[in-house]
């Protein structure tokens, strides 16, 4: 499955896909060379649309470009390491990447390697438990983005 697509699902898990990231999706999956009937069906129609409408074309693509769905961790945890990228970069502003982080480690349920970002959220600083703000907050998410990048590249060398 495309990286745009787990990310897809990822926001469907989050209850955030509309029928516009949908309908993105399906046209950029297109552009990428990835086609189907049921994606051509997806990019060709005009947003609002219906959810079960847009459920059955989804899920018929899928299984017609031959692709398994990550399950809902592997998604969001492969959106966290996205949008950790997009932090580091600079294409998403710190303050909002972190909201994004904190929002799944929620939904995940707080797992251990992601606690971290309750803190930043909070504004305090993971170790003392000192206030952060202005530029030192922004750092400290950069820094952390950059930390989780890293392991996940280790964890992934290692497989």
């Amino acid at each position: 499955m495309s990286p745009k697509a787990t990310r897809l699902f990822a926001l469907r898990y989050m209850g955030m896909a509309d029928s516009e990231a949908v309908v993105e999706w399906a046209i950029s999956e297109l552009e990428m060379g990835n086609t189907s009937n049921s994606l051509s069906t997806l990019a060709g129609l005009t947003p609002p649309v219906h959810w079960q409408e847009l459920e059955r074309y989804l899920h018929q693509a899928i299984v017609e470009l031959d692709w398994s769905v990550p399950s809902e961790e592997e998604c969001l945890r492969a959106y966290v390491r996205d949008v950790a990228r997009e932090i580091v970069s600079g294409a998403v502003p710190p303050l909002q990447g972190c909201r994004e982080i904190y929002n799944v480690t929620r939904i995940l349920e707080y797992p251990a390697d992601l606690t971290i970002w309750l803190y930043l959220d909070d504004q305090l600083e993971p170790d003392t438990y000192h206030d952060l703000v202005g530029t030192a907050l922004e750092q400290a998410i950069v820094r952390q983005a950059a930390s989780l990048i890293a392991s996940s590249e280790k964890s992934t060398q290692c497989r």
